[in-house]
């Protein structure tokens, strides 16, 4: 079987959920299947498995705009591919092929993408695309059953018999739990988009008694340096600038090494696809904070301190709770080790593979008939 990939979400600049998808589902694609041939398609050149069975394709770099849109169904086509995946729902509306498959992380636009959707050209061609990738699509694979619902209702449960939920899960950087004493700070993260709710977050910090403001700084992880200059201009505005610690752009190696070091996560977003960083934090033994409903209830179960994300209050008592409770921060700490026991991509890659073979054996046995 030769399986192709749309991996464009492995050429974004900075870290986020839909990046990290498509590297930890490559590698381990590359991990479990040595059998089937692999052809990745990018933009840009990047890094995928260096395994014989995995190739890397780039597309010609002029016409810019249209590289993608245009090249792809000349190269699926040239390159015989048996089973089309998309990583994202904005691949080539002009591939016409038979075996298309397509991961739907998110479907809020204006909340996810924020600087597209102020742009209505930016906005209309991304609703266009993934309507009509939508269409052509014969299976939709969804990171969680929030997400499902969500799909659902916008297709009018259309395509819900061709919908399928396959968990994310969380890189190995992220599973080496160090069990340290006298763990301090606050930890949160952020990047340009309003819904991971940082400004609520600096606000409920700054609402904590001084005596654990002092012991325990706001540890503030951006995507970007300009996000993270903008957390420190929000915690200075709210008076709590000598407390606040930014670190921009880092390391998977250093972001462990934060959860693992840090007392608390507090990661109350609006709005999410999946939530990895819940994973992340619980696997290194650091006690999440998160929001009561949609994907981040799902992801984290009963083993995270959930509160309305749209107030400053239920966070700021959450963080207080668990800081001065040992017994309650003991607890989150040893149910989140177990539930991010749950989710592995490994387990990720083995449904995805699962469903190719799925796809390809239906189309054949199709075909024979």
């Amino acid at each position: 079987m030769k399986i192709g990939i749309d991996a464009n979400p492995l050429t974004t600049p900075f870290p986020c959920g839909t990046k990290s998808y498509a590297q930890d589902l490559l590698e381990n694609l590359a991990r479990i299947d040595k059998k089937n041939e692999y052809v990745i398609f990018v933009t840009k050149k990047v890094e995928i498995p260096n395994q014989k069975n995995f190739r890397l394709v780039k597309l010609p770099n002029f016409f810019p705009i249209l590289k993608k849109q245009l090249f792809i169904p000349y190269f699926v086509k040239k390159e015989k591919i048996d089973i089309f995946h998309n990583l994202e729902p904005y691949g080539s509306i002009f591939l016409n092929h038979p075996k298309i498959i397509t991961t739907v992380h998110d479907l809020r636009l204006d909340t996810t993408y924020p600087f597209l959707s102020k742009y209505l050209l930016n906005r209309l061609y991304c609703e266009l695309a993934r309507k009509l990738v939508f269409k052509k699509s014969i299976k939709l694979l969804t990171v969680s059953n929030t997400t499902k619902k969500e799909l659902s209702r916008l297709l009018n449960n259309k395509k819900d018999l061709e919908t399928k939920t396959v968990y994310n899960g969380y890189n190995n950087k992220f599973m080496n739990y160090k069990n340290i004493k006298n763990k301090n700070g606050i930890l949160c993260m952020g990047d340009f988009a309003i819904r991971k709710n940082i400004s609520r977050v600096i606000e409920a910090y700054s609402a904590l008694p001084s005596k654990i403001k002092n012991k325990h700084p706001l540890k503030i992880v951006a995507s970007t340096q300009r996000a993270g200059n903008d957390f420190l201009t929000l915690a200075n505005k709210h008076k709590i600038g000598k407390y606040a610690r930014v670190y921009a752009a880092i390391s998977d190696t250093r972001l462990a090494q934060l959860y693992n070091h840090s007392l608390v996560f507090v990661y109350p977003s609006l709005y999410e696809g999946f939530g990895i960083p819940i994973l992340e934090a619980m696997a290194c033994g650091c006690p999440v904070v998160t929001s009561n409903y949609g994907a981040m209830k799902e992801i984290a179960g009963d083993s995270s301190y959930l509160v309305n994300p749209k107030s400053t209050v239920d966070i700021s008592k959450a963080v207080q709770n668990i800081v001065e409770n040992p017994r309650l921060l003991e607890y989150l700490k040893r149910n989140g080790l177990k539930r991010a026991k749950m989710f592995s991509w490994e387990k990720t890659a083995r449904k995805t593979l699962e469903l190719y073979n799925k796809v390809y054996n239906s189309i054949q046995e199709h075909s024979a008939i």
